[in-house]
């Protein structure tokens, strides 16, 4: 079961909303990090989903959402379009491949429940549905409004494979790693993360632990290469504490990023600093180094003995 360490202000619900609040209100955008599933550097590009109108599928009342991706060539690519309707109870989204729409989050779940959802069958996934197990459940104050989130794992079909959720969906706002689920675990060469959310008229809004601005981005490999100053990282590999040095002498920040592509720290630094690692487990983590004008400068990873 995963373990999940909360450092926020938590409040347990006693009781449901009394009135479902609905999903994807007109205006309400969502940021979600690319890399163009590791053709481009790190945070080069990003996706912008757009509540844009009240439409109608199928004589269904539902949401249009407009997809944008942001590219690292300097071009915007448009995407087909979701729609969407639901509140706080459940979530669908229309499937062209099905004609139908289909439930997207389910968020009336507990501990140990098993979800069904529908997907595409293809070579490694043969059945056309898949399902996972309700591993986690929380809420969380998000400015003005508690906030339910879910965490699920994926139960494995044919030859392991399955679709999930990778990372937490919540109320309001959907899935924190992409808006749909997905076929593999989110490595760090791949899209992902949400950077953050905004509603339609910014009374609520959440950032991912994104420390950059929404619609941060690299325009082309000068940027990359600009900054030029010189970063050193030990003991390599890490231990318990990693001693990060510069020879500049602006400010440094750094972001770092667990195997699943979740930024789990950020901080920043002039001339060096000590961070305390001693709570991470083991493994590969991707360190990422900008400038105090938000230019991309060093990507590393390193292993956490």
């Amino acid at each position: 079961m995963k373990r999940v360490v909360i450092t926020f202000f938590i409040s347990i619900a006693s009781t449901a909303f009394s009135n479902a609040q609905y999903f994807a209100p007109i205006g309400s955008q969502w940021y979600f990090d690319s890399m163009d599933s590791g053709q481009a550097p790190f945070h080069s590009e990003y996706f912008l989903y757009q509540s844009v109108k009240d439409t109608s599928v199928k004589n269904t009342s539902c949401k249009k959402i407009s997809i944008s991706k942001y590219g690292y060539d300097g071009n915007i690519h448009l995407y087909p379009p979701l729609f969407v309707y639901g509140d706080t109870n459940e979530v669908f989204y229309y499937s062209s491949l099905f004609g139908k729409f289909c439930p997207l989050y389910k968020f009336n779940v507990s501990v140990g429940d098993t979800l069904e959802y529908y997907t595409l069958p293809d070579a490694f996934v043969t059945d056309s549905i898949f399902k996972v197990k309700v591993d986690s459940v929380f809420y969380q104050m998000i400015l003005n409004r508690e906030v339910k989130f879910i965490y699920t794992e994926p139960l494995p079909t044919i030859n392991g494979y399955s679709f999930s959720f990778w990372g937490y969906y919540c109320w309001y706002i959907g899935g924190l790693n992409q808006m749909l689920p997905q076929q593999i675990p989110n490595i760090p060469e791949m899209d992902g993360p949400m950077r953050c959310y905004d509603d339609s008229d910014n009374t609520f809004s959440f950032n991912n632990n994104w420390p950059l601005t929404c619609d941060f981005t690299i325009t082309g490999i000068a940027d990359v290469e600009s900054s030029g100053f010189l970063i050193s990282i030990s003991p390599i590999p890490v231990t318990d504490h990693v001693l990060f040095q510069t020879k500049s002498t602006s400010e440094i920040k750094i972001i770092m990023i667990n195997s699943l592509g979740k930024i789990i720290r950020s901080f920043s630094f002039r001339n060096s600093m000590t961070v305390d690692l001693s709570d991470l487990p083991t493994g590969l983590y991707l360190i990422q180094c900008f400038t105090e004008k938000n230019h991309f400068s060093l990507s590393q990873k390193i292993d956490k003995m």
